[in-house]
């Protein structure tokens, strides 16, 4: 597991797993581009991902210092995120391909029931 970044692991009581990972980098170089990207959850896992594994801004901190970030960094991260978001009006059948490299990926709140496929792959 180590060589994909996770640090530590421990295995929960329920059966689900806790991993911890880093210091990851926020940005990095698309390798086809040479340019500088922001690849990475901080928003979601700072902002969402409050469950019996991940304590939302407990679960982020700086990599050098492990300091708590400061909440209202995050939001103004969230807010740009916000602005330039573009909403796909998915149809039935639909099918989009996108290099998670270059453009990050999220959902918006939704009525159920919903059937997503994903793939992932290098």
């Amino acid at each position: 597991m180590r060589a994909t970044g996770v640090q530590a692991w421990t295995w929960l009581p329920d059966g689900s797993l806790r991993t911890t990972t880093g210091p990851l980098p926020a940005f990095k170089v698309d390798e086809r581009t040479g340019e500088f990207v922001f690849f990475n959850a901080l928003a979601a896992v700072f902002i969402g991902w409050t469950d019996k594994r991940n304590q939302g801004p407990e679960s982020v901190r700086y990599g050098l210092t492990g300091d708590a970030l400061d909440a209202a960094d995050v939001y103004a991260v969230r807010d740009v995120m916000s602005e330039i978001a573009v909403d796909i009006p998915w149809q039935h059948g639909d099918v989009m391909l996108l290099d998670n490299t270059r453009a990050m990926h999220a959902r918006r709140p939704f009525t159920p029931p919903r059937r997503t496929l994903a793939y992932l792959c290098l």
